[in-house]
């Protein structure tokens, strides 16, 4: 089912294989990134976005932005090593469900990832 698929985008591939394993094992269906631009290339998505914040090239708040012109209602959670209260308030101001540090505990990015697909499921409620 696609809506059921977590979208992991991450430079660091021990944190991506980390996560990815972590979420598959939950039982959802995972694509994994190591890049933005990779993310932003696909032309459908759905599902819930895992997005590290401090990435090469095009940042996560960057791809953010990319992705709520594109799907306003694609939930984002960020992971990251290296945020800070700024940061997390620019984020969630710009639409994020969540903002994760690393190392990321188990419990608390299934349940936020869980929370993103609620908020999917009542933003289609809402426009049908």
């Amino acid at each position: 089912m696609t809506d059921c698929v977590v979208h992991i985008v991450d430079d660091d591939e021990v944190v991506l294989h980390s996560a990815a394993c972590l979420v598959e094992a939950a039982g959802y269906t995972v694509r994994c990134y190591t890049s933005g631009r990779h993310l932003l290339d696909l032309a459908d998505l759905s599902g819930v976005i895992l997005l590290d914040i401090d990435m090469p090239d095009l940042d996560g708040l960057a791809v953010q932005r990319a992705l709520a012109s594109r799907l306003p209602a694609l939930p984002v959670i960020f992971l990251t090593g290296h945020g800070d209260d700024i940061m997390e308030a620019r984020a969630l101001e710009a639409g994020a469900i969540g903002f994760i540090a690393k190392p990321v505990h188990q419990e608390v990015l299934l349940n936020a990832i869980a929370a993103g697909f609620e908020a999917a499921r009542q933003a289609r409620r809402s426009h049908a």
